[in-house]
């Protein structure tokens, strides 16, 4: 799951993990993302914290090999990552913040979406038809 260390994908992570889940939870911030991860494993969910920048590939990379390293599959994936700073005043935003936006709300989607591919159909859960 990306953007797991507060909010909304915090609480999707430990709702997973109350149903027994195996949780992996990545985001920019290394102490919020381990006391995500402490509140999950105090819950008794089994879980993997990897501090991620979704606009770098190799982080990506990292995401999702750390999780294959761990649990040997991945069947569910959780597209939560996102950042809307300077929505509020939209005229004087400049171009570059709305290129970071989009890197990290559009394009780390779709990064974290095709590395993930390869392992749903190594699984038999994503099928070509």
């Amino acid at each position: 799951m990306t953007g797991c260390s507060k909010g909304i994908g915090k609480a999707i992570a430990v709702a997973f993990a109350k149903e027994g889940t195996n949780v992996v939870i990545c985001g920019r911030g290394e102490e919020a993302l381990k006391e995500a991860a402490a509140e999950i494993e105090k819950l008794g969910g089994n879980v993997l914290a990897v501090q991620a920048d979704l606009t770098k590939q190799s982080d990506v990379e990292h995401l999702v090999s750390s999780a294959i390293d761990r649990f040997k599959s991945i069947d569910i994936l959780v597209n939560n990552a996102g950042i809307a700073s300077g929505f509020d005043d939209f005229e004087t935003l400049d171009i570059e913040a709305w290129q970071h936006i989009f890197d990290v709300n559009v394009f780390g989607t779709v990064r974290v979406t095709k590395a993930v591919i390869p392992f749903y159909e190594k699984s038999r859960i994503w099928t070509h038809h």
